[in-house]
């Protein structure tokens, strides 16, 4: 009896360790889409951002999110920069105008209707995002509640 508790505890801990119960269902579009625009991106993982499938994965070296709608079609691109790569203007309103903010993080962002900059300031308990376009120039200022999930 107790080898056989033994085996049934083996069995079930060999289930639940293989079970890869974060993993999602990418529909054919949406991969055939991802694969077209990002061909040889590693490392890929799949997750839901509301009603969007979104991808982190490595490509040309560098880590990447894409996130694309149920029917396949793309949405949005964005990956890290560091803070010296954000162009001389961006980089001067916000020592300017930003001062008592803290760079939190720095990002390349590519959709249908921008291209640009994404940069999050902190500063006590808040957080705001500063849009840049390609030249930096400001476009946009949008607050993000602290308490948001930012997968």
């Amino acid at each position: 009896m107790k080898n056989y508790l033994l085996l049934i505890t083996a069995v079930l801990a060999v289930m639940v360790l293989s079970c890869d119960c974060n993993k999602i269902d990418v529909p054919e579009k949406v991969q055939s889409t991802f694969s077209e625009m990002f061909p040889g991106a590693s490392d890929v993982e799949w997750k839901m951002d509301d009603d969007m499938y979104e991808a982190d994965f490595t490509w040309k070296g560098e880590m990447y999110e894409a996130s694309f709608n149920n029917d396949g079609s793309w949405h949005e691109t964005e990956y890290e920069i560091k803070q010296s790569g954000l162009p001389e203007t961006a980089l001067n309103i916000i020592s300017n105008d930003y001062s008592e903010w803290e760079i939190e993080e720095a990002e390349f962002v590519e959709r249908a209707d921008f291209r640009g900059y994404e940069v999050e300031l902190e500063m006590n308990e808040k957080e705001i995002e500063l849009y840049f376009n390609e030249t930096g120039e400001l476009v946009s200022i949008g607050e993000e509640d602290e308490n948001e999930d930012d997968d």
